[in-house]
């Protein structure tokens, strides 16, 4: 599997970035609204402010992406853990 982290969800011991918290609610989000989330989202995931461009660009590949396969991609990602046990 390849990711920028093998577990998103900081655990005892363990500092993967974001409280299970926030992982449901971007989920959520993501569910409830995933036009919205994409315009919001896209442009603070490319982080280059001064290339609004990019977050564009981004913003329209997720638009353009069906939705129910984006749900199952988000939640397979920020859910899970692969790192050694």
């Amino acid at each position: 599997m390849v990711a920028p982290s093998p577990r998103h969800i900081d655990d005892d011991g363990y500092r993967g970035g974001f409280s299970a918290q926030d992982i449901d609610e971007l989920l959520e989000s993501l569910e409830s609204n995933y036009l919205g989330w994409s315009a919001v989202m896209a442009p603070v995931i490319m982080g280059n402010a001064d290339r609004p461009e990019l977050g564009e660009e981004l913003k329209n590949s997720f638009c353009a992406t069906d939705p129910d396969m984006a749900r199952v991609f988000a939640r397979t990602t920020f859910l899970s853990d692969s790192r050694d046990t």
